[in-house]
């Protein structure tokens, strides 16, 4: 069967997905792990040259999956209209082998403010994620912003219209091995893959989310470290949150959970891709 050029399937990331590339992963070229950060967290960090730690927060981040209107993006126990409600990994079904993966190496590097940083298997390779995204070709692209989040993006040409391969990353029995997801009826598809917090949460970030970037070390093995060299994307001026602020966060944190249908697996929606910091924005090990 002859491959046609003329379609193709570009991935856009925005928000916390960790990218692990140059084949980092053995036998994956390029595996970009979105980890779980649906959960509130709050911690102490040093940051070489300020006298004193800083005390900061996070609020939760939820990983999605959208292709545009008209699109479901519906497995069954695995994704939910595009939420991802259990760990899934997802590769492109139909690609065709070209491109360059390492066409691009301008992304923020974890090792840049941690340089002792060494991956958590259990995370990377082990299914401890909220998703795995992994690619065997196509051609990358960091997109960059000065004062908003940076984006990063994958486009893959594929043998007719783009479709997902989606295998769960906990294996339950009865359940199928994997499920294609088709992507819709548009040679030319745009798939955006986030990893942000919802709407309502944003007004309650502690200086506009500047400790955000921190989230990628949950791809990190001992996770978010307690000191880093210098500051991280977006961390301009550091501040230490207050009591109140914190108190403040989990209570919205609170109404906005209260708000959701009462399903094990609901998920706020409505996330922001435009606007971030670039705190939130994505990052390469190394």
């Amino acid at each position: 069967m002859t491959a046609d050029p003329e379609f193709s399937l570009e991935v856009i990331f925005s928000g916390v997905s960790t990218h692990f590339r140059k084949g980092i992963v053995a036998g994956i070229r390029h595996r970009a792990v979105l980890p779980d950060a649906s959960h509130f967290f709050s911690a102490f960090i040093s940051i070489e040259g300020y006298p004193k730690p800083f005390e900061y927060y996070l609020n939760p981040h939820y990983a999605r999956i959208d292709a545009g209107d008209g699109v479901d993006l519906t497995v069954p126990g695995l994704i939910d209209g595009g939420d991802i409600v259990a760990g899934v990994r997802l590769q492109v079904g139909n690609g065709i082998p070209g491109g360059d993966l390492d066409a691009d190496d301008s992304m923020f590097k974890l090792r840049t403010y941690a340089p002792r940083t060494e991956y958590s298997a259990d995370v990377v390779t082990g299914g401890r994620a909220a998703c795995y995204f992994d690619f065997d070709y196509g051609t990358a692209k960091w997109i960059t912003s000065p004062t908003e989040a940076s984006r990063f993006s994958i486009t893959v040409e594929t043998n007719g219209y783009p479709w997902l391969l989606v295998t769960p990353l906990d294996q339950t029995p009865g359940t199928p091995p994997f499920t294609k997801l088709d992507l819709g009826r548009q040679k030319h598809v745009l798939l955006q893959v986030n990893n942000l917090e919802a709407k309502k949460d944003e007004s309650a970030d502690q200086d506009e989310g500047q400790f955000d970037f921190l989230f990628h070390y949950l791809t990190a093995r001992g996770g978010i470290p307690k000191h880093i060299v210098t500051p991280t994307p977006g961390l301009d001026n550091p501040k230490s949150a207050t009591p109140k602020q914190i108190a403040n966060a989990l209570r919205r944190l609170a109404s906005l959970q209260s708000s959701q249908p009462q399903e094990a697996a609901a998920v706020p929606v409505q996330l922001s891709r435009w606007g971030q910091t670039p705190a939130c924005s994505p990052a390469e090990f190394g």
